[in-house]
């Protein structure tokens, strides 16, 4: 079903009971009339079972782009992290800070190449 946004755009709703991904991507895609990639939706929503398939891929890539002592910053998920910032150590990142967001949340982790 579809639900009537601000400013007049036309918005769809999952169907009742289901919050699964794959559920909110056909509606969206189906909201936008099926001009959507329905592939890169779901990349932007998802990122492999745990969410960090795209930070891994960046964080591997960032030294080859990065000038010597160069910082890499990412914005992740409520819950990632530990993770992130495990995957920075992990790739040679040092001087790791994070930081929270105005609900206190540890949102952004980065560090710098070494």
């Amino acid at each position: 079903p579809a639900a009537q946004a601000d400013g007049g755009v036309q918005t769809a709703a999952a169907p009742r009971g289901t919050d699964s991904l794959a559920a909110q991507v056909d509606s969206l895609a189906a909201a936008l009339g099926g001009k959507a990639d329905l592939g890169a939706l779901r990349a932007a929503l998802a990122s492999g079972p745990d969410g960090l398939d795209d930070i891994r891929r960046i964080v591997a890539q960032a030294p080859a782009h990065l000038a010597p002592d160069g910082r890499l910053w990412l914005e992740h998920g409520y819950d990632q992290a530990p993770a992130v910032a495990s995957l920075l150590a992990a790739a040679g990142f040092v001087a790791i800070e994070q930081r929270r967001d105005l609900a206190g949340i540890l949102r952004v982790s980065g560090g710098r190449r070494s």
